[in-house]
């Protein structure tokens, strides 16, 4: 059997596997939540840009993946996935509480489907964590979720 191609530019099948429910993530947050009358996030990135101008941004980032071996040809793969919501306002009235709401309403979507259109055999919240951060000379107040995607991966012997 020939060895696959292997170019920086093309996604690995394991990156692929990986990145889906992430990016599914991203779709559903912009969707319906980054847009229409009842916008409340302005930005979903993976968690490559800052704040910026914009008032609220989500950042869905790819974690830590736990593998088992499950049956005769199986992997279990646990995705660790972090949806950070950061606001620069934090001197603002009632950010936290804001921002622990928009965090709600993400939890709320997410719970709707959680295989996520069946990419995911399931995704379980773990944690929900509001808190502070500082980033150069700028705080920032925000929502940490952590979230654990299951994903089977069958392979031949």
């Amino acid at each position: 059997m020939a060895a696959p191609v292997r170019t920086r530019d093309k996604l690995s099948d394991y990156n692929k596997l990986v990145d889906a429910p992430v990016e599914k993530i991203k779709e559903l947050l912009r969707e319906k939540l980054g847009s229409g009358e009842d916008k409340i996030i302005d930005k979903v990135v993976e968690g490559e840009e800052e704040l910026g101008e914009h008032k609220s941004i989500a950042w869905v980032v790819p974690g830590t993946d736990n593998i088992e071996h499950s049956g005769m040809r199986n992997l279990v793969h646990n995705v660790t996935i972090y949806i950070i919501f950061l606001s620069s306002e934090y001197q603002t009235t009632n950010t936290m509480r804001s921002l622990r709401n928009i965090a709600g309403h993400a939890y709320d979507l997410i719970m709707d489907d959680i295989t996520l259109g069946g990419l995911v055999e399931k995704i379980i919240p773990r944690q929900s964590q509001p808190g502070f951060m500082k980033f150069g000379e700028t705080v920032f107040v925000g929502v940490l979720q952590i979230w654990t995607a299951l994903i089977r991966e069958g392979f031949t012997i």
